[in-house]
């Protein structure tokens, strides 16, 4: 079942209000969600997912992490945290992040927590951001967490902008072999029909198949070209919508080739996250919660939150995330030995690393693969062209001088 997103104020036990957001496939679900973290909401909505949108000033995903750099240096330094706020606000005046910089301000001097004016004027943020200021307050690391929460979000844009990268050369590719094959079958091809036509050969097999398609697209241009755009605007559509992106990311976990590939990415997100929280003080069924927000399969991310189930009866924390699939191996024996030294945050900080090798062998090997594919989808496109082609000229000289 598809999850979703919902915004809630609610009261902890001590009667303190707090916002924040979670997911659920249900408003019930939801609520329950709350209640297992002993909070009472006062309200709870369905709100769309958020996304952060680049202004005149430059990328707003880089703006984000900057102010949460910015932040973690001032306060360190001894700033307090509203003159810290207003100070990024200013020297970032022309760009869009600064108005909810200022909200967040203006929160502040009202008597409202960080976190809480974090969460409701800065819901761009990701959830776990949030969830990890909301632990820090507590434990008084704030400056070392907001350090920490920056990386989190440039290491997320990097890997994306290199996952982007790995696919730009093949897409081009397939465009330009695309354009190639049409270029031959509305250019090239008719040319051999009308020679065929005037030497009275009729063609066969794979060389009547291509001057057919020729045929059909030359005679009716406005349905073949028409169709094509109207097949690329529907997948763009498609991908579009956020439960073709749930399915595909959910097959992407099982589906042999990206699997690893996948897997890592998750991992190394999911464990990085997990050694955040532990090192802020969150307890491990807290920090799953707040961690596997960040998986972005929702088939995935329920089997994660699932091991929860299994560290409340006793379980061990390797063997609960192993069959959970959210640790390999390999992971979930660093995890039984940092739970046996005391030290589990630092060797969830190792198994995220470790996961990041992973993925990077993986992306490599993924694009030493994908580009060959897409050079040979080419190719095998423009040779259909050229062997009906001359199947088709093959008809005509076994024609020439027959009766």
């Amino acid at each position: 079942m598809i999850e979703r997103r919902f915004s809630y104020r609610a009261r902890t036990a001590s009667g303190r209000p707090i916002t924040g957001v979670t997911r659920a496939a249900t408003r019930a679900e939801a609520l329950r969600h709350l209640n297992a973290q002993a909070l009472a909401p006062t309200d709870l909505r369905e709100t769309a997912e958020p996304g952060l949108r680049a202004g005149s000033g430059g990328n707003a995903r880089a703006d984000a992490a900057i102010v949460l750099q910015q932040l973690a240096a001032l306060i360190g330094a001894g700033v307090e945290l509203l003159e810290a706020l207003e100070t990024i606000a200013q020297s970032l005046d022309a760009r869009p992040i600064a108005a909810p910089l200022r909200a967040i301000a203006g929160a502040l001097r009202a008597g409202d927590d960080f976190s809480n004016a974090l969460a409701t004027y800065a819901p761009f943020y990701p959830g776990y951001v949030h969830a990890l200021v909301r632990a820090a307050e507590r434990s008084g690391a704030l400056a070392q967490t907001l350090r920490e929460c920056a990386d989190q979000i440039t290491t997320d844009d990097a890997i994306r902008r290199d996952i982007r990268n790995a696919l730009i050369y093949p897409l081009f590719l397939l465009a330009s072999g695309g354009a190639a094959v049409l270029f031959l079958l509305t250019a090239i091809v008719p040319r051999f029909a009308d020679m065929l036509t005037a030497m009275r050969a009729t063609a066969t097999g794979l060389g009547a198949v291509v001057l057919g398609a020729s045929a059909s697209i030359n005679d009716h241009p406005l349905l073949a070209f028409g169709g094509l755009a109207g097949l690329i605007a529907g997948a763009t559509l498609l991908l579009q919508s956020r439960q073709v992106q749930d399915a595909l990311r959910d097959s992407f976990a099982t589906t042999p080739g990206v699997r690893t590939l996948y897997l890592s990415r998750v991992r190394h997100a999911w464990a990085r996250i997990m050694a955040l929280s532990l090192s802020a003080g969150v307890g491990i069924l807290e920090a799953n919660d707040i961690a596997s927000g960040a998986i972005s399969s929702p088939a995935l991310r329920a089997k994660v939150r699932g091991a929860n189930a299994s560290l409340r009866a006793g379980g061990m924390i390797d063997e609960s995330f192993a069959h959970a699939s959210a640790v390999s191996v390999v992971d979930a024996s660093l995890l039984r030995a940092g739970q046996r030294s005391g030290a589990l945050a630092h060797m969830f900080a190792i198994v995220s690393q470790r996961n990041g090798d992973v993925f990077r062998t993986a992306l490599k090997r993924f694009t030493a693969i994908i580009e060959p594919v897409a050079t040979a989808m080419v190719a095998a496109g423009i040779g259909v062209i050229v062997l009906g082609l001359v199947s088709a000229l093959v008809s005509v000289y076994e024609g020439v001088g027959q009766p």
